[in-house]
């Protein structure tokens, strides 16, 4: 270890320790001549002076009698002063450092709010029932929704609550077995799964015949409503008296339970069918206007999405013998 770096007692201890060192080493060096001036007092027999004076006192007498001797004894060296020992200082006993503790990082803990899902609830929804029975009335399987009118949607039993549902695919007629509760004038009737009109013996001057849905049908939940059906026309061309567009077919509908009517046109036109404007129509002698069977795609105007709506098909022209029997058909009439 560096002497710049002992703690004050290990220096000191040092130094007692040098000096004792030091102190030896002057005492060897004096002991021979210390033998020497022995020797030369045995020699002579010159006794010890009486006084108290050392033999290596530098004052000492020696005897006149006392023969020289060939050298003189070297002086005695000056024997340093003994210097009591500092007592040694214990050293301090090394403390151990203490072990490092580790000291836990505070962790920011948060709490996140976990959404409560909310469980749906599946609702029941009203089962559209085909009409296919004969003269099919409006059906209700419990109590009447407070009021409301019955759109031939099944009834679960329960009020409605003010709710309103639309209907999907609301068959209004089929006419498979039957008129599935429509009214009609006597130029319609049922025949072959469908609604026709013509006869060969009645209606030879200007008729009005009208074919309607019998029961109120509830739209007031729909943003929009298809009117859809399927429709045919055959007119006889060969008889002498056509004129042409004479005799129209109209679809309809009301938005307050049959008091008032709104003429829907066709759509798409059927072939040759579009110069009628706003209605089917027949042809001339020589000149058909005929079409086959073809589907209908009507939107229905915001007048007749009511809780209250119906649907007509209007037959009417100057003489029905200008068509054959019969001269129109109508099938499949439903609301989407």
């Amino acid at each position: 270890m560096p002497p710049d770096e002992r703690s004050p007692a290990l220096r000191a201890h040092v130094d007692v320790i040098q000096a004792r060192t030091v102190l030896r080493g002057r005492l060897r060096s004096l002991l021979p001549a210390l033998v020497s001036v022995a020797l030369a007092a045995c020699a002579t027999g010159q006794e010890e002076p009486s006084d108290s004076s050392s033999p290596l006192d530098k004052d000492a007498v020696v005897s006149d009698d006392a023969p020289p001797t060939d050298s003189p004894a070297p002086p005695p060296a000056d024997v340093p002063e003994l210097v009591d020992a500092p007592t040694p200082v214990d050293a301090p006993t090394p403390v151990d450092a203490p072990t490092p503790v580790d000291v836990p990082v505070p962790v920011d803990v948060r709490v996140v709010d976990v959404p409560v899902l909310d469980v749906f609830v599946p609702i029941d929804v009203p089962t559209v029932r085909d009409v296919s029975v004969a003269d099919a009335t409006p059906f209700d399987a419990g109590t009447p929704d407070a009021g409301l009118p019955d759109a031939g949607v099944a009834d679960t039993g329960a009020p409605d609550a003010g709710a309103r549902v639309c209907p999907t695919a609301l068959a209004l007629g089929l006419f498979d077995t039957g008129t599935d509760g429509w009214t009609f004038d006597s130029l319609w009737r049922q025949a072959s799964g469908a609604m026709a009109a013509g006869s060969t013996t009645r209606f030879s001057s200007s008729y009005t015949q009208n074919l309607t849905s019998g029961a109120d049908t509830d739209l007031s939940g729909c943003s929009a409503a298809l009117l859809t059906f399927t429709v045919r026309l055959d007119d006889d061309p060969g008889y002498e008296s056509s004129v042409d567009k004479s005799e129209r077919l109209s679809p309809q509908c009301s938005g307050d339970a049959g008091a008032t009517w709104t003429s829907l046109t066709p759509s798409p036109w059927p072939a040759r069918q579009s110069p009628c404007a706003t209605s089917y129509c027949s042809g001339a002698y020589n000149s058909t206007r005929a079409f086959p069977t073809t589907a209908q795609s009507i939107v229905l105007p915001s007048s007749c999405l009511t809780t209250r709506a119906r649907i007509r098909f209007q037959a009417r022209g100057a003489s029905v013998w200008r068509l054959m029997n019969p001269g129109w058909t109508v099938d499949s009439v439903r609301i989407n």
